[in-house]
């Protein structure tokens, strides 16, 4: 099963970095919009950014790019002492505080080099299809770094609570770091080198499998790498065969998951008739009312949040919201058994997730768009950001905004063991994992 081991880490040497970590991290390259990019250059000259997404120029060619000069810029901030390798390895203890909806939560991972499997091993599960651009530009980068520069993330089975017991801030041995990311989330590094300790994570993790969570792209970029380097005579068992990976118990109380809201444009009056005479056929429809609401996205997302966790996995609802109506639409499937004929020939467990009901039914069935559509985005965006498709309904930029629930991680897990791939953005684990408090070089 999973083999996971303590690693050589690389860190900051704030002193030499000129700030705080607040001013060195950065999010993961797939969440950083190109205004987020140009805060993080301006932030600090040492800003990880400059490694995990460098800059594009039009000077760029195979020689000289962003890949070459993260490599350049990575071995020389090692040669400044700006960066500098522990002299042993070690476990680090990720540790997240922060609030949601009013509501405090700690989230901890463990952070380890993790053999690497195909999924054909059945070691480490995935949930969801990659896409050959963001492989190709993260293999670009792994090449020329040789370095992971951010976990992935991975959770695991801990019914009885023992691996957690054993990475506790209380048996670490040293708080490395505390500092507060742009989310006001407080994020703390512990590191755990005791020869007890890591022998015993050693052996915890012998029989369990691992699902992944978020870096399917960057993993299967790492599987790539690995064979590239063996064909080039690198023994099994080498540093390429091992990933920097962030774990969490998934009954850690602070995993929490939010879902991403699909918005609709382009569509014309004939789609937009047929969806107002084909929704009733398989959904009860409700209506409320935002007006007034301070925050008339946060308010939505919540009551479709509470509708549907009440009556329990079975009880599928959804918000629509129309251009400058100030109402919203609830829509409460009547019954899985009324839509049954309509799912694609997935698992139980895939067909029953609200983001493949809503995709099946609605984007599908009402709306009909295709698989292949809805994969490539057409007519269809994604917002983690309620209030902002909200607004965009109001500018008349988006025809309808739809509210989803969010998805549990025992359904992604469920999902994942039936070796089926959900729907296209059924996730969003927050908060993420901050790119820089600790690098391993693939030596």
């Amino acid at each position: 099963m999973a083999e996971v081991k303590p690693f050589l880490g690389v860190r900051y040497n704030t002193e030499r970095a000129g700030g705080d970590l607040t001013d060195l991290v950065c999010p993961p390259y797939d969440v950083i919009s190109p205004e987020a990019q140009q805060d993080y250059l301006t932030k600090n000259a040492y800003n990880v950014v400059r490694l995990e997404l460098g800059e594009m120029r039009p000077s760029d060619d195979s020689l000289n790019n962003r890949y070459s000069r993260a490599a350049t810029t990575l071995n020389n901030w090692l040669n400044e002492g700006v960066l500098f390798k522990e002299q042993s390895p070690a476990y680090y203890l990720h540790e997240q505080e922060f609030e949601l909806n009013g509501q405090p939560y700690t989230r901890r991972a463990l952070l380890a080099a993790v053999q690497l499997h195909a999924w054909e091993d059945e070691v480490i599960l995935p949930h969801e299809r990659t896409l050959h651009q963001p492989k190709a530009d993260r293999l670009a980068l792994l090449q020329a770094t040789k370095a992971n520069l951010s976990p992935v993330f991975c959770v695991f089975d801990d019914a009885d609570g023992h691996i957690a017991s054993i990475y506790n801030p209380s048996e670490a041995t040293q708080q490395l770091y505390e500092f507060k990311d742009e989310s006001s989330c407080t994020n703390r590094l512990f590191l755990i080198d005791q020869p007890d300790k890591v022998g015993a994570l050693e052996a915890a993790f012998g029989n369990k499998k691992l699902y992944m969570a978020d870096g399917h792209h960057r993993y299967e970029t790492a599987l790539a790498y690995r064979d590239e380097r063996r064909a080039t005579g690198e023994a099994e068992g080498g540093s390429a065969d091992y990933l920097l990976m962030a774990l969490s118990a998934l009954q850690d109380p602070g995993l929490v998951v939010l879902p991403y809201h699909r918005e609709v444009q382009g569509l014309s009056d004939e789609a937009l008739h047929n969806l107002s005479q084909t929704l009733p056929q398989y959904f009860g429809m409700e209506e409320a009312s935002v007006k007034g609401e301070d925050k008339p996205g946060e308010f939505m997302a919540e009551l479709v949040q509470k509708l549907d966790s009440d009556g329990g996995q079975e009880n599928h609802v959804f918000g629509m919201y129309g251009a400058h109506s100030g109402i919203m639409t609830i829509l409460k499937l009547k019954s899985e058994e009324s839509v049954s004929e309509l799912m694609p020939p997935h698992s139980e467990a895939w067909q029953k997730l609200d983001v493949s009901i809503f995709q099946t039914v609605i984007l599908e069935g009402c709306l009909g768009m295709t698989e292949e559509s809805v994969a490539r985005e057409q007519q269809l965006t994604y917002t983690r950001d309620v209030e902002a498709g909200v607004a965009r309904i109001e500018r008349s930029e988006t025809q309808r905004l739809f509210i989803m629930p969010p998805t549990l991680v025992t359904e992604m897990v469920a999902v994942a063991e039936n070796h089926d791939q959900m729907p296209p953005k059924s996730t969003y684990f927050y908060p993420k994992f901050q790119t820089g408090m600790v690098l391993r070089l693939v030596d």
